[in-house]
Formats: C-alpha cells, structure tokens, sequence
C-alpha cells in the first residue's frame, strides 16, 4: 500500500471508530446496519507502482459474474495455477507470485472477485466461491492453487464444490468465521453490538450455522495437498488463524514467517521460492 493510501486508511480508519463508539452506545441497531455494510462492502486501495508493472506483464481476459465483465490475468505457460487474493484486494496482488511461478514453468491466472476491482457490487464468499467455479471451468480445469486471507477460504470451499485442485497453498487465511467478525470489528474499532448484528445477518440471510462455509469447516475435508504460509506479526489475521488451519488440514506443511504482516508475504521472496518449490515437488 503506498504512502497516500495508508494516510487515507488511518484517517477512515479512526473516523469510522470513533462512530461505532457513538452509535453502539446511542444507537445500537445503526451500529449493527453499518457493521453490516461495511462487512459486505470491500474498502478499495489504488494499486502500487510495481503492483500495476507486474500487471503488464500479463495477458487480459474476461469473464462473466452476475452481468459484469470482470478481469482475469494470465501471466506465462505450463501447469496452471489458479491465483485466489483476499478481501479488498485484487487479481494483480497475486502479480508478484505470479511471475515467479511463470519464470518457474508455470502458467499463474488471477482474477478479480466480484465486487473487487472494477465491479462495484456488495459482495461476500459465496460469491468468490461461485467466481472460484466460474473461472475453473472457463480457464482451468485447476489442479494447483494458491490463496491469500479470504481468497483462501474461497478455494476452500470451491474445492468442495468440485474444482479439483490437488496441491494448494494458503497465505494469512482466516480460520472460524466467528474470528473473521472479531478481527474485522476490532481493525474497525467496533465492538459486541456490531459483532452481534454481523452474526444475525448472516444467519437470517445465508445460514444458521455461520461456520458452514468457514476455513476450518472445509480445509477438514479437502483432499489436496497443503502448505500453510502465515506471518507471526500478521495483525489483521493473527497467526492462531494459520495454525489452527494447519492443524484441521491433514498432512499439510506449516511456514511462519515473521516481521512481514498481512499482504507483504506475497511480495516476501523466500514465500515466493517455497511456494513454488511446493507446486513443483
């Protein structure tokens, strides 16, 4: 994230709590709508310099999701490799990855999810499960994959939902939904009202148990091969998220990192050379 981006970040950061603080005192049911609003709702950062470099090396194409044309980025040739980023992120975050995989005989495609990018939509990870299937039968079939954050979860699921992804790797992923609603009402500065109404919705509009689609409920049955990636110093999703993944995915490899946070270890080159070293063996 570039230097303006952050300021920008800080300042919606600290505004946005100190309104929960206002309204989950005065006005819990307020609370509770923006709580989901937001939620829904994906915060958007311009792309870095390199970022958008990394992107020209690739290929365009598109594909359909609910009426919008949304784009997938192809970088080399080989084994496919389908690229899953995170919430609020982008196809190109992946870049990075993605021209150490081609430069390594792989052919890496990332995609934006719905309501990322240049789709303006609400969205949430039934949709990026659903984009997960869509683009595997327009561009894959995939066997290999790597995910980041909630990316990672997606393919989670979408392997649950048939894609036949063999080997995977996960970077910074979320475990419990349950910890997803703390993390995010605490980077927020949100607190148990909010927390509380994010729940409600979900159980109301998409599923009693809102640990259905969780990281934990679905890495317990997937099949492929895994290597869990996760930064000791990662505050938006602290690092208990990635062991207690390792733990529930049988037979996955566990790689901490330290000192890279959230979004660095797609940058980080050693989580580049492991990564790949994973898909190839």
């Amino acid at each position: 994230m570039s230097k303006n981006n952050k300021k920008s970040g800080v300042a919606a950061s600290r505004f946005i709590s100190a309104t929960f603080s206002v309204l989950e005192t005065i006005a819990p049911p307020l609370a509770k709508k923006l709580a989901v609003r937001l939620f829904f709702k994906p915060m958007r950062f311009k792309a870095p310099s390199k970022e958008q470099e990394a992107a020209k090396t690739a290929s365009l194409k598109h594909y359909e999701f609910e009426g919008s044309q949304l784009p997938v980025h192809i970088w080399g040739k080989g084994k496919k490799v389908l690229l899953m980023h995170g919430w609020a992120g982008r196809g190109t975050q992946m870049g990075f990855v993605a021209q150490e995989l081609a430069n390594n005989g792989f052919q890496a495609i990332a995609f934006d999810a719905p309501g990322h990018g240049t789709d303006e939509n609400d969205t949430h990870l039934l949709k990026f499960r659903d984009a997960v299937v869509k683009v595997n039968q327009e561009f894959g079939p995939f066997k290999l994959a790597v995910g980041h954050s909630l990316g990672c979860v997606a393919v989670f699921n979408a392997i649950n939902a048939g894609v036949p992804i063999e080997k995977m790797v996960s970077i910074s992923s979320p475990s419990s939904t349950e910890r997803v609603i703390k993390d995010f009402c605490r980077l927020v500065g949100a607190g148990k009202v909010a927390a509380k109404g994010i729940a409600q919705h979900l159980q109301k509009h998409y599923v009693d148990d809102i640990e259905a689609f969780s990281g934990l409920r679905n890495v317990a049955s997937v099949n492929a091969k895994g290597l869990v990636i996760h930064d000791e110093d990662d505050y938006e999703v602290p690092v208990d998220n990635g062991k207690e993944i390792h733990q529930a995915w049988e037979g996955s490899e566990l790689h901490l990192t330290k000192g890279l946070g959230h979004r660095r270890p797609l940058k980080d080159k050693d989580v580049k050379a492991i990564t790949v070293s994973f898909l190839k063996k």
